[in-house]
């Protein structure tokens, strides 16, 4: 599997040499063929060697004879072992694959025993294809035709995903997704310097002390000691003179007045002295 094609030549000189029904190996080796064009064309790719060890395992299962087919699980549990410790990807032979799918990279990519793929799907990595319960057989997704999985992506339970539809990148998907849909996980926030959400100024809860962060607690306590007036002169939100608060932390011959080494809070009390005095 490391080697490089001349691996994948000789297993296939070795198949077709085989006596277990030539219509069954030109199958598998027309799979294989069609999946190295659908990965790029390139034998090392990840991706395509998961795919040709799996089509390799289903195809085993279809020798009647346990005699020649025992060698052939040897060579399909060593393939399946090295695809899962060296690339990451856990594909088992009771998934059922479709054609012409593409697995775009590798690395944490898990895919259920008993899981559905349909044709022309494409995953990349660190998805997760797997069971929301302790049920192996009938926790499994299904996936439609053409299904875009992102990165990250996590697809559980006895869901179906529709033909076309998109899971984005670290979205966790537990229902069922029409056909043609788009899946995506919330969008980032983008948290201001200052320790708040300036994007959610107005929606910010200002009634439960606990859910503010400290950049709204400092705000919020500027507030009430400017509505407090000469009662909040002597005394800051934290308690402390305000000539402690607005200190820097790192020493006691730092230089107050220096707005650069400020905090957010350290910054609104000296405001709010300065308006004081």
């Amino acid at each position: 599997m490391l080697g490089g094609s001349p691996l994948f030549a000789s297993l296939g000189r070795r198949l077709s040499s085989m006596p277990v029904g030539s219509s069954s190996t030109r199958d598998l080796l027309d799979q294989i063929r069609e999946d190295w064009l659908y990965n790029g064309e390139e034998w090392t790719r990840p991706g395509f060697r998961a795919l040709a060890m799996y089509r390799f395992g289903v195809w085993r299962m279809t020798v009647k004879s346990r005699l020649l087919r025992a060698p052939l699980s040897v060579l399909y549990r060593f393939l399946h072992r090295l695809v899962r410790n060296h690339y990451g990807i856990e594909l088992h032979y009771t998934a059922k694959v479709g054609e012409r799918v593409v697995i775009a990279h590798q690395g944490g990519i898990v895919i259920h025993e008993f899981a559905e793929i349909g044709n022309e799907c494409v995953i990349r990595q660190g998805v997760t294809i797997g069971a929301a319960g302790q049920s192996l057989t009938n926790d499994a997704p299904k996936l439609g035709r053409g299904v875009t999985l992102g990165a990250g992506a996590v697809v559980m339970g006895n869901v179906k995903i529709g033909d076309g539809a998109k899971i984005g990148p670290n979205a966790v998907v537990m229902i069922d997704v029409p056909a043609g849909a788009l899946a995506v996980a919330p969008p980032a926030r983008v948290i201001q310097p200052g320790g708040f959400d300036e994007t959610n100024r107005a929606e910010r809860p200002t009634n439960n002390p606990e859910e503010l962060s400290f950049g709204q607690k400092v705000e919020a306590r500027y507030a009430a000691a400017q509505a407090n007036g000469p009662s909040a002169q002597r005394n800051n939100a934290f308690g402390q003179p305000s000539e402690m608060a607005v200190a820097p932390a790192s020493g006691s011959d730092a230089q107050p007045c220096d707005s650069k080494t400020l905090s957010f809070g350290q910054k609104v009390e000296a405001r709010y002295a300065a308006r004081s005095s």
